[in-house]
């Protein structure tokens, strides 16, 4: 099995969501590997010397033996266009390394930044990240993601976003896009959904 992946944001030395990315996790964990004692992120990441100033990508490859950490400097980048692609039988259940279904897809992006993936005539994710749409006041992510991201399932809890099947055709009745993940908050810049080609 391909080791797990957890990628967590970290800004001038504090992490972010860790308890959202600790249960992800420990549900991955249980589910793959039957391994089900505690774990405290926290106290785990603690005892690495990371960077204090900046904005980092603390990546993680895991599984119940393993522990791998590196800590990438983190640029933020919007994506300014997005090409739906289809794939029926994708699964990405789990966060894996391994990612080589996701990356064939990117490849048929054209000119776009990334591509939004549809599975059996429903929105999904673009390659690494969820996706957020805006219809008139209101923002809904689809019900069925690819990956149920950290970033996605604060949101949800927070009541700012709301689940909803969103199929092909009900693209035009969105106004705009946001992609969301570890280290793409809510608070960037919206974009057209003119965008999604």
């Amino acid at each position: 099995m391909s080791l797990l992946i957890e990628s967590i944001k970290l800004k001038d030395g504090v992490f972010h969501n860790l308890f959202y990315h600790e249960q992800r996790m420990m549900h991955a964990l249980q589910d793959l590997c039957g391994y089900d004692e505690d774990f405290n992120l926290e106290e785990f990441l603690a005892h690495f010397n990371f960077p204090k100033t900046g904005l980092f990508k603390c990546r993680i490859a895991y599984d119940e033996s393993t522990k791998e950490v590196e800590f990438l400097p983190y640029t933020f980048r919007i994506l300014k266009s997005l090409k739906l692609v289809e794939h029926d039988r994708i699964r990405y259940d789990y966060k894996y390394t391994d990612r080589k279904t996701i990356e064939k897809l990117y490849e048929q992006k054209g000119a776009c930044d990334d591509v939004l993936i549809v599975r059996k005539g429903l929105i999904t994710d673009t390659s690494y990240a969820n996706i957020a749409l805006r219809r008139g006041a209101h923002w809904y992510t689809p019900w069925s993601p690819l990956l149920k991201g950290t970033q996605r399932q604060k949101l949800i809890e927070e009541n700012k976003i709301i689940t909803e099947d969103i199929a092909v055709e009900d693209l035009p009745s969105f106004d705009a896009y946001k992609p969301i993940n570890a280290l793409m908050e809510f608070d960037h810049e919206e974009v057209s959904i003119q965008n999604i080609i």
